[in-house]
């Protein structure tokens, strides 16, 4: 039973649910899928959020605006209370939205030169790195079922492709893989070595279901270091649409920058968004507990059944509800999926959305109605066991 009440996404816009993109996308003519792939969540919020969101929309003013002190105290309130981490409110630049601004700080500080990003990864980092000279640096998963970097490799990386700028994902997407501190130090010994530019992707960082802690590359920079965070409420609370995020550094010329080119584009950020994340931020700690719990669960179930059957290694992740599965190497897990969705309206990711080094997987987001999630899983186990 769900911990969580469901949302009713269907004929909404909702991407995860619309079938004229979904029919499309997957070349399936089923209309009753079970999508599980697309990350964002079904998941209504508690009554708390919902009452301070309509209370908010019924005294409503969306015109210009600057966006307030509640704000900059919600997120560093947030970051004290769920991560142990003290921010200075001029380590933070309000954005619109995690990738956006990975691609803003790419195209200022990193156009037309070598970007790097480790694979696999989330397919924008591919789209963000081209913005420069992109190189792939491919990392090894071990018989732990955790990714390792070569470190010899990466440093030889470095000097060869003459990389001024290194793309992170931290937690892992889409393993759902915490970093290590030891992990983390390594790659900011080489970012200060070769006066590096780092950027890293920290969405999931609130979502915690498994054993190893996140840490945050703000908590390891200094004032020196040219590191910027970016990351936003939407994973936490489903706020992807309101396209608003923030970006998080201690170097102070990246401040500058980043707010000179808004400036000068004429950027602003959503007022909804910012409105709803400073909401979310103050009110959300019980809704975050919650929703952990329900995440995990729904992952043992998802281990309980595929992680019984021998044509599957299911990677639990540390952070997140996107479960990573290598399938067999007897299986074309690019044609499995198609299968799937094909002839039972089971939609999973396929391993190619995440650009390089994704032989065998797939990805699996369990953050849907436990009852829906058991019928689809039960479905592609059955289909994989006579495929």
């Amino acid at each position: 039973m769900s911990k969580l009440k469901q949302l009713n996404r269907k004929n909404n816009g909702s991407m995860k649910w619309d079938l004229e993109y979904i029919q499309p996308r997957f070349g399936t003519k089923q209309t009753k899928v079970y999508p599980l792939f697309i990350a964002d969540m079904d998941y209504q919020w508690e009554p708390t959020l919902l009452d301070k969101y309509i209370e908010y929309c019924n005294s409503p003013d969306f015109g210009y605006f600057h966006v307030q002190k509640n704000f900059y105290d919600a997120v560093v309130n947030w970051y004290e209370d769920i991560h142990q981490l003290k921010l200075e409110k001029e380590w933070i630049v309000p954005s619109v939205g995690t990738v956006t601004s990975m691609h803003f700080l790419t195209n200022i500080f990193s156009k037309n030169q070598g970007v790097l990003y480790f694979s696999p990864v989330y397919g924008p980092f591919s789209n963000c790195a081209k913005l420069g000279n992109p190189v792939s640096c491919f990392m090894n998963l071990g018989e732990n079922l955790r990714y390792w970097i070569d470190w010899d490799k990466l440093e030889q990386s470095i000097v060869l492709d003459n990389i001024t700028t290194i793309l992170f994902c931290n937690p892992h997407n889409p393993s759902g893989q915490a970093w290590s501190r030891k992990e983390l130090e390594k790659l900011m010994c080489l970012v200060r070595k070769y006066d590096l530019y780092l950027f890293s992707d920290e969405i999931h960082g609130d979502l915690y279901v498994g054993q190893n802690r996140f840490i945050s590359m703000i908590d390891l920079a200094n004032e020196e270091d040219k590191v910027a965070v970016c990351t936003s409420a939407n994973k936490t609370f489903n706020l992807s649409g309101l396209t608003t995020s923030y970006i998080l550094t201690k170097h102070i010329r990246i401040q500058e920058q980043v707010k000179d080119f808004f400036s000068q584009l004429h950027i602003e950020v959503n007022r909804m968004g910012i409105e709803m994340t400073t909401l979310c931020y103050q009110s959300g700690r019980n809704w975050l507990e919650i929703l952990n719990e329900q995440i995990k669960e729904n992952i043992s179930l998802l281990q309980s059944i595929l992680g019984e059957l021998p044509m599957c290694q299911v990677i639990l992740p540390d952070y997140g509800y996107l479960v990573w599965v290598k399938l067999s190497e007897e299986i074309n897990s690019e044609l499995f999926v198609d299968d799937l969705a094909k002839k039972t309206g089971v939609l999973l990711e396929k391993g190619s959305r995440f650009k390089n080094n994704y032989d065998q997987f797939i990805r699996i987001n369990v953050a849907t109605d436990p009852q829906l999630l058991e019928e689809a899983l039960s479905i592609t186990a059955n289909f994989l066991n006579n495929y």
